[in-house]
C-alpha cells in the first residue's frame, strides 16, 4: 500500500510530558475537523538517544518518535501539506521545562516527508533550517570525521562525497 508519511523526533527533557500532549494535539486535530488528511495512522514511539552524529535522537536522553500516515488521495486533495505544516509547526515550538525555557531540538525522520516545510523561529526552508540551525554543528562533526576516516583510508572527501552522496546531502552537509 502506498502512503504519504512524516516523522518527527522530538527529545523529551527529564521530568517532562509535553510529547504526550504532541501526540494527543495531533490526534485531537484529526477528530476535531471533520475532513482531515490523516487517514491511516498516529503512532507514537519512545525511544532513546544516539550517539550517531547525524541521527535526529543524537543528544538526546529519550525520544518521543510520532509518525503520522495517510494514503496519496490526501495529497491529490490538497490537504497534505497543509496539515504536515500545521503539525511540525506545534512539534517544532515545544520548549523545555526549565526557568528560562529553550526550544527543543526537534528534527525530521531522515526518509520521511519534510522538504516542502517551513521549520523554526526563523520560518526557513527546511533544508536551510537543518543545515544553519538543527545540524549546524553535527554537520562539522561529520564531516570531520569523514575526513578522518578518508585520510585512514587513503581517500579524500571529494573521493567520499562523490561515492556516497546525493542531491539531498550535497544541499545539507557539503553546502
Amino acid at each position: 500500500m502506498r502512503v504519504r508519511d512524516m516523522e518527527f523526533q522530538i527529545p523529551i527533557p527529564d521530568q517532562d510530558e509535553s510529547f504526550l500532549k504532541s501526540f494527543f494535539r495531533t490526534l485531537t486535530r484529526k477528530y476535531r475537523d471533520e475532513y482531515t488528511p490523516m487517514r491511516l495512522t498516529l503512532e507514537l514511539r519512545i525511544m532513546g538517544g544516539s550517539d550517531r552524529i547525524m541521527a535526529p535522537q543524537a543528544g538526546n536522553n529519550h525520544t518521543a518518535s510520532i509518525e503520522v500516515l495517510t494514503v496519496p488521495d490526501a495529497q491529490q486533495d490538497g490537504e497534505w501539506v497543509a496539515f504536515m505544516q500545521v503539525v511540525s509547526d506545534k512539534w517544532m515550538n515545544y520548549k523545555d521545562n526549565s526557568k528560562t525555557p529553550m526550544r527543543l531540538n526537534t528534527r525530521p525522520h531522515w526518509a520521511k516527508e519534510w522538504e516542502t516545510l517551513k521549520m523554526g523561529p526563523r520560518n526557513l526552508d527546511a533544508r536551510q533550517y537543518l543545515r544553519t540551525e538543527s545540524y549546524r554543528d553535527p554537520i562539522v562533526n561529520f564531516k570531520q570525521t569523514l575526513e578522518r576516516i578518508g585520510m585512514e583510508q587513503g581517500w579524500k572527501m571529494e573521493d567520499i562525497r562523490a561515492r556516497f552522496s546525493n542531491e539531498l546531502w550535497d544541499a545539507i552537509v557539503y553546502s
